[in-house]
């Protein structure tokens, strides 16, 4: 599954380097616990569940990550950092079968953040039918 978001970003700090894994942007917190500001793109699934009356719930992920990841830096090392406009397209990679079925509706809210812990405002996408391969 693909998702794309449309982003304008004034100061072009946008993404993140593999090489970048010191604090802020460190894997874990001093307990060892997931440190959500490694990644900068944050994605919440849901699922359309009929027991609550056709609402869509929050589908709980396997690790505290969850579906979240990392994008690389969106200009060069020698480009001069400034206003950037684009969009981003991040593939997930779901499988059939645990937590997502065929014929379950799934939607998911998204957002990104800038190296300054800057974080964009949260889109919601519009809600698909899983589909059987």
């Amino acid at each position: 599954m693909r998702i794309t978001i449309d982003f304008t970003d004034g100061d072009g700090d946008l993404g993140l380097s593999p090489e970048e894994k010191d604090a802020p942007y460190n894997p874990a917190d001093a307990n060892g616990n997931y440190n959500r500001t490694t990644d900068n793109y944050f994605i919440t699934a849901y699922k359309r569940n009929s027991t609550t009356g056709g609402e869509f719930v929050p589908v709980v992920p396997s690790s505290p990550q969850g579906y979240n990841s990392r994008f690389p830096k969106l200009f060069s090392a020698e480009a001069k950092p400034g206003p950037l406009k684009g969009s981003l397209t991040l593939t997930l990679p779901f499988y059939l079968g645990s937590p997502f079925r065929p014929g379950d509706e799934v939607r998911f809210d998204v957002s990104i953040m800038d190296r300054a812990l800057n974080e964009s405002n949260r889109i919601t996408t519009s809600s698909y039918v899983v589909q059987p391969r």
